[in-house]
């Protein structure tokens, strides 16, 4: 059979942050055509297998992203295709959709593809590639439930020449491979970045839910660019900050892609387009004690929903105009504020507050803006003891909290509800922990030489209460 396998990594030097980009080539030389699996087939017949300096071994394939981006049946039926004589079939592969993230050091990589019923089983040369691991300063996250219940993430890390950004999208309801992470904005100064959320409900298709705005601010410029799936697309917008305004770092798009923004003067919110002819002004509204630094904004298809901290966190749900059809606060006594989030398809408000930085005083709170039923945990001041560097949490549909809390004195620890805390990871951090509580809990944080990655918590038999993300090839 005169069938070959080609292959090769598109990106040999990369980081822990961003998945390998791998280029196969299927060819049929032979005077016969041939039924075969194709290339963007997820049955596993296609693989890239990766062996590190120590002997481990990894295997990724469509099938292990299945298991790792979906909890629904593993599909392992090859979808077959007709390769004709002196044909090829060529595709990029996007491995972060495959697996979790690539361990920081030097490795090989090589592709197999085997089909029983037609006699295939081939194999490419084995090529290096090197993982670098660039320490991260700030990851964002944001649950998007429009139309599919997405993470939508951006890691900031410290690289050689200066800040690097990394846009990350994965499935909420089993978060450990991605749909995309790559590098975005290289090459463009950013003093700072985010990236928008979904202002909508409904659309024709699938495709929205993969596009994402990165908006950064360079001094007092503003740009923005379209990215689907990581890739970006159409022209860079830039627009001078109007004199005296701040940029709130939250930006909402709709279904048709048109991007709005937020600006602040203190006590003042003002909502812009952002387009081909620079910043448009739709509404301002004063707020009570608004300013961008402490600000968040989200968004479905009937309403903004702005929050805003200081003593309490502070909300109201805005019409496309401006007008102010709903107002609520949160507050924990005399506890400052010190993170806050909504998300609004749940009309979940989630809030910690606590006496930093050196207390030990933390209280979490949640409140369903839409059933006004609210929810309350204080953690253990023996754990807290010395202040706390870093802290996660979310609520699950009962109400129960599960917590990531980074105590001063080192190490990050995993609370569920009142119950005593477990050790998930060693060493000062940072760690840049988040929580998913959906049916099942995944935690997310960073480790050196791994990046950032979920770990979802077993079941109650299984060997470890925390799966090693390394045993799941």
């Amino acid at each position: 059979m005169a069938l070959a396998l080609h292959g090769r990594p598109e990106n040999p030097v990369l980081t822990v942050h961003e998945g390998l980009r791998y280029e196969v080539v299927v060819e049929n030389s032979g005077p016969a055509a041939l039924e075969l699996p194709v290339v963007e087939d997820e049955s596993g017949r296609l693989a890239v297998v990766l062996e590190t300096a120590d002997g481990r071994r990894r295997v990724m394939s469509g099938l292990t992203g299945q298991a790792l981006t979906s909890s629904a049946r593993l599909d392992t039926e090859p979808v077959l295709d007709t390769l004709a004589p002196g044909g090829r079939w060529q595709a990029t592969l996007d491995l972060a959709a495959w697996h979790l993230p690539l361990p920081a050091g030097r490795h090989r990589v090589r592709a197999t593809y085997e089909h029983e019923p037609a006699g295939v089983a081939l194999a490419t040369e084995a090529a290096e590639i090197e993982v670098r691991d660039v320490p991260l300063v700030r990851v964002t996250v944001a649950r998007d439930r429009a139309l599919l219940d997405s993470l939508v993430a951006l890691l900031e890390a410290r690289g050689p020449e200066g800040p690097e950004f990394y846009l990350r999208q994965l499935n909420a309801p089993r978060p450990l491979a991605a749909w995309c992470s790559t590098r975005v904005l290289a090459g463009e100064p950013a003093d700072e970045a985010f990236v928008s959320t979904s202002a909508f409900d409904a659309a024709e298709t699938f495709d929205p839910c993969f596009e994402r705005w990165v908006v950064w601010r360079a001094g007092a410029t503003l740009g923005a660019r379209l990215h689907a799936l990581g890739a970006p697309e159409g022209e860079t917008l830039r627009a001078a900050l109007p004199p005296g305004r701040a940029v709130v770092p939250s930006a909402v798009h709709g279904a048709d892609g048109a991007l709005r923004v937020f600006l602040a003067a203190p006590g003042l919110l003002e909502c812009h387009r952002f387009g081909a002819r620079g910043l448009e002004r739709v509404f301002e509204r004063a707020l009570p004690g608004f300013e961008a630094a402490r600000a968040v904004v989200r968004a479905d298809g009937q309403a903004l929903h702005v929050l805003w901290a200081g003593r309490e966190v502070r909300y109201a749900r805005l019409d496309a105009d401006g007008g102010v059809r709903d107002r609520r606060s949160l507050r924990a006594g005399r506890l400052p504020a010190h993170a806050f989030d909504f998300e609004p398809r749940s009309g979940l408000l989630r809030a910690s507050f606590l006496d930093a930085p050196h207390g030990s005083t933390v209280t979490l709170a949640a409140l369903n803006v839409d059933t006004d039923d609210a929810w309350r945990l204080e953690l253990d001041r023996v754990l807290l003891r010395g202040g706390v560097r870093e802290l996660a949490f979310d609520v699950s549909v009962r109400g129960t909290f599960h917590v990531l809390v980074a105590p001063a004195r080192g190490g990050l620890y995993y609370l569920r509800g009142g119950s005593p805390s477990r050790r998930v990871a060693a060493g000062p951090g940072p760690f840049h922990p988040h929580v998913v509580a959906h049916r099942r809990v995944y935690l997310g944080f960073a480790r050196p030489g791994l990046g950032h990655r979920h770990l979802q918590i077993a079941g109650r038999r299984a060997r470890r209460w925390l799966a090693d993300p390394e045993t799941l090839a």
